[in-house]
Order: structure tokens, then C-alpha cells, then sequence
């Protein structure tokens, strides 16, 4: 049975792609990263949204104060960045090359996920573990695991390996 109808559905999608000359598992890890990075933008726009929805928070910043520090144009576009750095991450893992992306995606994980950590680190240091920090310690647990597979996606590259060979391997190796 050489028709579509014999084919198991996995083994019509890896034809589909063969034909394409579509590496289909370096397709699913661009979108893997998309979403991932998109979970990172998210849990930090969550932070902030919590961090001004804490009880007197939004009373503190309308006095020009947050936290004992003064409020400036410049932490606005810190945190602007930090959500904006997210969303053009996941869009870039989508049209950059293969490499080019994991790289830039080691390289722009690090710092945020290291943030996360070091948010979570200052505030039980001080006593205290606010709400806001959980989404961004969620961010950065995120942000490392992004980094990870990222390490692991250069590797394959680097061997030669492309994803789909690997994923068609891990797949016979469980027994699908």
C-alpha cells in the first residue's frame, strides 16, 4: 500500500516535508522558541501588571517614588524593554537562520533569566517575597530553559545533526 491512505499520519507529514525541503524539526523548535519567548513577554508584563495592582503601589508612584527610588524615563524604558526584548525575540526565532537564532537566543536568555534570579534572590534577602516576583522568577525559570535548548540546538547544528533526524531518531528510540 504505497497510497496515502497506507501511510501512518506521522510518515505523511515527514513526506510532506522531504518534498518541501522543510526540516520539520527545526521548524518546530523556531516555534517552540516563539512561544516560549512569548510566555517570557507575558509572565513579565504580569510582574508589572501585579506590581502596581500590590496595595499602595500605584498611590507610592504618583508621588514620583517607588520603592525609595526615584521614578525616571529611563526604568520606564527598562521595563518596556524587558517586555519588548520577548516579543522581538519570538518574532526574530521565526526569520532568523537557525544559528543566528539559537545564538541570539543563548545570548538574550542569560541576562533576563540571571534578572529573574537575582529578583527572587534581593527580595527573600530582604524578608520578603512579593507576588510581582513570582511571575518574574516564572519568566526566568523560562528564560533558562530557552537558554538550554538553545545550547542544545547548537549542538545538533554544530554536529551536522539537523533536528528532524535527531527527533525521527529519539522517536525510534521510544519506540514510535
Amino acid at each position: 500500500m504505497n497510497d496515502v491512505m497506507g501511510m501512518a499520519a506521522g510518515d505523511i507529514g515527514r513526506s510532506a516535508a522531504a518534498s518541501s525541503g522543510v526540516d520539520m524539526g527545526l521548524l518546530l523548535a523556531r516555534v517552540r522558541f516563539a512561544v516560549l519567548w512569548l510566555v517570557v513577554a507575558c509572565a513579565l508584563a504580569g510582574s508589572f501588571a501585579v506590581f502596581f495592582g500590590e496595595p499602595g503601589r500605584l498611590a507610592e508612584g504618583v508621588t514620583g517614588v517607588l520603592e525609595g527610588e526615584p521614578v525616571t524615563w529611563g526604568w520606564a524604558y527598562v521595563y518596556a524593554a524587558m517586555i519588548g526584548l520577548p516579543l522581538a525575540l519570538a518574532a526574530a526565532t521565526l526569520f532568523l537562520p537557525a544559528r543566528t537564532s539559537a545564538i541570539a537566543n543563548l545570548v538574550l536568555g542569560v541576562p533576563l533569566g540571571a534578572f529573574g534570579l537575582f529578583a527572587m534572590v534581593s527580595e527573600v534577602a530582604e524578608g520578603a517575597l512579593h507576588p510581582h516576583v513570582t511571575l518574574a522568577v516564572v519568566g526566568a525559570v523560562v528564560a533558562w530553559l530557552i537558554v538550554g535548548l538553545s545550547i542544545v540546538l547548537l549542538r545538533r547544528l554544530s554536529h551536522g545533526q539537523t533536528a528532524t533526524a535527531s527527533a525521527q531518531g529519539d522517536t525510534t528510540r521510544r519506540g514510535g
